[in-house]
């Protein structure tokens, strides 16, 4: 049976680790363990995590200064289960099999890499239900609807494709989405996980836009239509947003 770990990262955010904490704890069946990675300044999540019970499965580590994306790689460096999930802090499974469902996708394909499903995206305003099946031929176009708090990775491939980028602030998910593209994926039909989004300002989403058409051309090589699609997408966005 397939080992899973999850790792959480948080700065700050009690409240938010808590409920991600809630929907892993309801799970019918449990993760192989539960890493928090925190990095925060104060003292409040320590705090909560050493003065109340945990679970067997869960472990910390509490390292002030870092930046999230060191955080990350810290969780998937130290976890040991054959299969990795982020789940960041304020995220949450969308209900009690996620778990189940995903270790049993991996125990029927021992040869499965990684794979994606649905996400419930929440905002201010409305819900939707977002997520669809990673094809290769899209991949200059982004994400496309293969969001990383889906991603269920086994952790053979982040050792041998590496860790985030460091040097990709805004576009270290899409990066590893490159670097793991020609690995055998399958996609789940099921909305497993809820989270919330804070959306993009406009700096920061051309800073984004601009950063995946370098990562793309730089494993790719150039290309007409990556420059073309990301084009369409400022103007969709100085337009429409």
């Amino acid at each position: 049976m397939s080992n899973i770990s999850i790792i959480t990262t948080c700065c700050n955010d009690l409240d938010e680790l808590i409920a991600t904490c809630n929907s892993i704890d309801i799970q019918s069946e449990k993760p192989y363990e539960h890493w928090i990675i925190n990095y925060s300044s104060g003292y409040q999540i320590e705090e909560w995590i050493n003065n109340n019970p945990q679970p067997s499965y869960r472990k910390w580590l509490h390292e002030a200064g870092i930046q999230s994306i060191e955080a990350c790689n810290k969780g998937i460096s130290i976890c040991n289960g054959d299969i990795v999930h982020m789940l960041a802090s304020g995220d949450k499974y969308n209900h009690t099999n996620v778990i189940h469902e995903v270790r049993n996708v991996f125990d029927t394909d021992d040869s499965l890499k990684w794979v994606n499903g649905k996400l419930k995206l929440r905002s201010n305003s409305k819900d939707i239900i977002i997520g669809e099946s990673f094809e290769n031929k899209k991949l200059y176009k982004g994400f496309e609807g293969v969001y990383q708090p889906t991603w269920f990775v086994k952790k053979e491939v982040y050792e041998r494709v590496g860790l985030f980028n460091k040097n990709h602030i805004y576009s270290k998910d899409y990066d590893m989405l490159c670097r793991i593209s020609s690995e055998k994926h399958q996609y789940i039909n099921l909305v497993m996980v809820e989270y919330f989004d804070w959306g993009y300002n406009e700096e920061h989403y051309y800073r984004f836009i601009n950063d995946n058409l370098k990562i793309y051309e730089g494993y790719f090589g150039k290309s007409f239509k990556a420059s073309l699609w990301h084009f369409i997408l400022k103007i969709k966005y100085h337009f429409f947003e």
